[in-house]
């Protein structure tokens, strides 16, 4: 080969490599610029690049919202329709199909440690949002959903500080149903 040759040829090459880095695909290349152009202080939450969801899910200000890069829309996914001071928690399920966000009701729950917290799980293929329980605490832990919710109040004239609930746990898969609930236990009032 001649030296001009040569020259085009690795000029060609970097091109290339420099392509395959860049354009993963059409859908691929729309969610990124999403997520580049998200406002400062957003948190991304969930992306998807296949044809099927095309969006990206993102926490802006306690609030999540979904933009899908096809119809270029951009929108609050509703979450309490009574209202929530703040989002606690957001993860996905092992195959990424179903979104779970746990949001804090606070001063806005009846009881805190009946309600005080909800979890909701968004189905990404189908766009489906439900409400899946509430309790005063949910976390996700190896191979389930927590959800520890108060039963009843054991010494309701005392102060709230001091007062004493019966609480149980509900363990939930991935789906979102009930795998079994834990026996009940004392606890301190949360909040």
């Amino acid at each position: 080969m001649t030296g001009l040759s040569k020259k085009y040829v690795w000029i060609v090459v970097l091109l290339l490599m420099t392509s395959s880095l860049l354009a993963q695909t059409p859908v691929a290349n729309r969610v990124a610029a999403a997520v580049a152009s998200l406002p400062q202080g957003a948190r991304e939450v969930a992306r998807y690049t296949d044809n099927r969801r095309h969006c990206l899910y993102y926490t802006f200000q306690e609030r999540l919202y979904k933009i899908d890069v096809f119809s270029n829309t951009n929108l609050q996914v509703r979450l309490a329709p009574e209202g929530y001071e703040r989002i606690v928690a957001f993860f996905t399920s092992p195959r990424a199909q179903n979104l779970f966000i746990v949001v804090d009701k606070g001063d806005l729950a009846g009881e805190y440690m009946t309600d005080g917290q909800e979890l909701w799980k968004i189905d990404t293929l189908h766009g489906t949002v439900a409400l899946l329980g509430s309790g005063f605490h949910i976390e996700k832990r190896k191979g389930s959903i927590v959800i520890q919710k108060g039963i009843k109040c054991l010494n309701p004239s005392v102060p709230p500080s001091r007062q004493q609930w019966m609480a149980t746990d509900h363990f939930l898969d991935f789906e979102g149903k009930i795998i079994y609930a834990k026996g009940e236990y004392k606890v301190k009032r949360k909040r």
